[in-house]
């Protein structure tokens, strides 16, 4: 969720499921995020709420097998997170989400943000809704080539890690580090 902040939202209101994509960052025990204030999935996320983090994934083409008698696959590592969401428009809170996320994810940036006027920060304001979500169960699913031979992963593996994708290296580098451990 650090690495790959970027999240699937999703929650229903009993009558439409509503989705957002949405950059959201680790505030303690808790995640935190903002979307626009026009946004109409702002006005449904009091509702028990679902965020889907992708982590590295990739193709696998059955040629990087020992064997020929295999399929196409993919491998993906995914943390889908169910969450409780609460929902703010107070000016205070906004700027500390603005400036949690900034130091999260851009902190050498952060002084530039302290520099700027408090008559420009707030005037976006009223344009974003701030949102915490609070943890309420996490699950971690992965999909690695499990049923494959040992051999077969560690070749998968080696073949990611000669990608042009950086999420194909990440997912080779991922797969080398469990097979390094036991039980995988």
């Amino acid at each position: 969720m650090r690495k790959y902040p970027f999240a699937t939202v999703i929650s229903s209101d009993g009558q439409k499921i509503h989705t957002t994509l949405l950059l959201v960052v680790m505030d303690g025990t808790r995640l935190i995020t903002h979307l626009a204030a026009e946004n109409r999935h702002a006005g449904k996320l009091h509702q028990s709420t679902v965020l889907l983090f992708q982590g590295p994934h990739a193709y696998i083409s059955p040629t990087w097998y020992s064997k020929p008698r295999n399929v196409p696959t993919w491998n993906y590592t995914v943390v889908r997170a169910e969450v409780e969401a609460e929902v703010t428009s107070d000016p205070a809170q906004l700027l500390a989400i603005q400036e949690k996320m900034i130091s999260a994810l851009e902190p050498d940036w952060l002084p530039q943000w302290h520099r700027l006027d408090e008559d420009y920060k707030n005037g976006l304001l009223p344009y974003i809704t701030g949102v915490y979500f609070e943890i309420k169960r996490l699950e971690f699913v992965e999909k690695l080539n499990q049923n494959k031979p040992r051999s077969d992963r560690e070749q998968v593996a080696r073949t990611l890690q000669k990608s042009n994708s950086g999420t194909e290296r990440d997912l080779g580098k991922y797969m080398l580090e469990k097979l390094a451990k036991k039980g995988y």
